[in-house]
């Protein structure tokens, strides 16, 4: 299988993706509703990276994994952006109570209240994988010299340590993909659509 990221958008921004050899891949396609205007389906975003990571880390894919990574973090972003929405929703209908509106329970509140406090942290820790991919990719590069290579490596290791293991990031990419994936699927079950608010004050 092979996975080629021909260019990378995070935020509002789209990511387009060539993909060779893949059911797996065509069948994700074939069942999300996407055009080459949309946005493409965060769950072909999710395999990609999990397919570089796991079963064994693939160094040289790095750069694409990075450019996955930045269009997970705008669906972490948007989600966290559709939990303010949501908070907001729910003081106004508390206060103006509606037959059209059904309020969050206490756990579905908790939750949503959870994900608007670690918005910073969320950011942090995306950020923090990418500054250790970059040294991960920066080491693994700098393997592949032959000239003075135990000098330089001894130097570069003294100013850019080694984050953690490949095994560790990897487990640590996952542990991230699935928070941000918890995030849309709790929002997407109390948003069914997008289009649920669409030219309202509530719009997302």
């Amino acid at each position: 299988m092979s996975l080629v990221v021909t260019s990378g958008w995070s935020g509002g921004r789209r990511i387009n993706l060539l993909v060779q050899g893949s059911p797996r891949c065509e069948r994700v396609l074939k069942n999300e509703r996407t055009s080459g205007d949309e946005q493409v389906p965060h769950t072909l975003v999710f395999y990609m990276i999990r397919s570089i990571i796991r079963p064994s880390f693939i160094l040289e894919q790095i750069p694409d994994l990075l450019d996955l990574i930045a269009t997970a973090d705008a669906v972490r972003s948007h989600a966290v952006e559709g939990s303010s929405v949501a908070l907001l929703r729910q003081e106004y209908y508390a206060k103006e109570p509606s037959s059209h509106a059904t309020l969050l329970t206490a756990k579905e509140l908790k939750k949503i209240e959870g994900y608007v406090g670690n918005k910073e942290s969320g950011r942090m820790h995306y950020m923090l994988l990418v500054k250790n991919l970059c040294i991960l990719r920066l080491t693994a590069l700098c393997r592949l010299s032959t000239e003075e290579e135990d000098t330089f490596l001894q130097d570069f290791g003294e100013r850019l340590p080694s984050p953690v293991s490949e095994e560790n990031l990897a487990s640590d990419i996952e542990e991230y993909l699935d928070a941000v994936e918890e995030m849309r699927c709790t929002l997407e079950e109390y948003f069914p659509s997008s289009n649920t608010l669409k030219g309202s004050k509530w719009e997302i």
